[in-house]
């Protein structure tokens, strides 16, 4: 049962009794608050986007890798529960993918989604894909917890996702590390969605893996500005009007500019920190290592918005104004 604040509840019958439950609702209304029950009981609320043309806050962050020996799901949990906090009116959070530290155990995936679930339940969620999370067939449980059956199309409602809100349009990409992932067929889908989008609105992508970083060579690979995606990606961006690109993957914080465009790395969500840099990007603005964090954007109207990083106390630790390339 649902229903908007104030309203008349509507049902919705499931086809058993069942654990996980999985539902779609139409005709919402902007800036209002819905309410929702599971056999009789309220589970929780949530607040739909305030109406286009007003101010949107969203946050943002990857790689908590939830069952890592070394993971910080405390300092996770904090984060979200400020992410959670109605004071603070957030929109929506994208987890920008790593969820799990292996993505083929089923405990691993109960755990992650049991701590988010406290948010998730009144904050509306978007996952992206990270390669940790399809580890060793990964996919087949990431499709069981967040692809239910019914989808209309499960291709672009789990793994590749365009989101509209008026003039500002979220891009979201199964681009897990380097181009493993990245097919023809999505490169098709991202081309499209891009040359449907006035060059004058907001358009803000993400992935797990990224483009332009600060790191170091570990383990046998250059973990820094990376030909692969800048080359195969990047010009996209440039030609279609993208502003803002955010990625995880990175286990660090960091804010870069490249021809107009604001990178960020948000991949201090919980994971174990990277090593101080040794490289530092050309494009780099500003790096902070040892620091978990998430970032928190507000697309203020048509030209403006701002980034801010904050740390799990929810104290600002960087701030950043951006202006819309159109």
């Amino acid at each position: 049962e649902w229903k908007a604040a104030g309203g008349e509840k509507q049902v919705i019958l499931e086809g058993g009794a069942s654990s996980q439950h999985w539902f779609e609702l139409e005709g919402l209304e902007s800036g209002k608050e819905y309410e929702y029950w599971i056999n009789g009981e309220r589970v929780s609320s949530f607040k739909t986007f305030s109406p286009a043309g007003e101010p949107i806050r969203f946050a943002a962050a990857g790689d908590p890798h939830f069952g890592a020996d070394n993971s910080r799901p405390d300092l996770t949990e904090k984060m979200l529960a400020e992410i959670k906090n109605p004071e603070n009116n957030y929109s929506a959070f994208f987890l920008l993918g790593d969820a799990v530290q292996h993505g083929f155990s089923d405990s691993m995936w109960k755990g992650a989604l049991g701590s988010f679930s406290n948010t998730s339940s009144s904050v509306p969620f978007a996952y992206t894909v990270g390669n940790h999370d399809a580890l060793f067939g990964g996919v087949v449980l990431y499709d069981a917890y967040l692809c239910p059956p019914g989808m209309k199309d499960p291709l672009e409602e789990c793994y590749l996702k365009r989101i509209d809100y008026g003039d500002v349009h979220f891009i979201v990409l199964d681009v897990e590390w380097e181009l493993a992932a990245y097919t023809p067929e999505q490169k098709a889908w991202m081309e499209k969605q891009l040359s449907e989008i006035p060059g004058e609105d907001w358009i803000i992508v993400m992935s797990h893996t990224f483009y332009y970083s600060s790191g170091s060579h570990m383990d046998g690979w250059n973990w820094y500005d990376n030909n692969a995606t800048i080359t195969e990606l990047v010009p996209l961006f440039e030609e279609n009007g993208v502003d803002i690109v955010l990625s995880g993957h990175k286990h660090h914080s960091e804010v870069l500019e490249k021809n107009g465009i604001t990178y960020v790395i948000a991949g201090s969500f919980g994971g174990v920190q990277n090593p101080e840099r040794a490289y530092v990007s050309p494009a780099s603005i500003w790096y902070k290592q040892g620091q978990y964090g998430f970032v928190d954007i507000t697309i203020e109207n048509s030209t403006d918005a701002e980034l801010i990083f904050r740390d799990p106390e929810f104290k600002e630790i960087f701030s950043k104004g951006i202006k819309q390339r159109g």
